[in-house]
């Protein structure tokens, strides 16, 4: 360890560089061979007939296409709290009275 000279130090230096990016390379692929795994099945959900307590509440609220988007993302949310894992999309968004 007693001659370590300039060039010791550049080969030492480019083997560092060569194992970082190969290792890079390496989780790249990684990730890409990630695409190829199958994807889970997306829940649907529907949304269910709100009790008679509450129809009273609802049916002062003008329908337009904004309420009924929010209705149904509130709807997602709520079925998600329990299981963040799983993957919801909405159908179809249906006024029930």
């Amino acid at each position: 360890m007693e001659n370590f000279t300039l060039m010791d130090g550049i080969l030492v230096t480019i083997v560092s560089i060569l194992v970082v990016f190969s290792v890079l390379i390496g989780l790249l692929v990684v990730l890409q061979l990630f695409q190829f795994l199958p994807k889970d099945k997306q829940h649907q959900i529907d949304i269910q007939k709100p009790s008679n307590h509450q129809t009273s509440l609802v049916e002062d609220i003008e329908v337009n296409e904004e309420t009924k988007l929010v209705a149904g993302i509130m709807a997602l949310i709520l079925a998600n709290q329990d299981q963040q894992n799983k993957k919801y999309q909405i159908t179809k968004i249906k006024r029930i009275r």
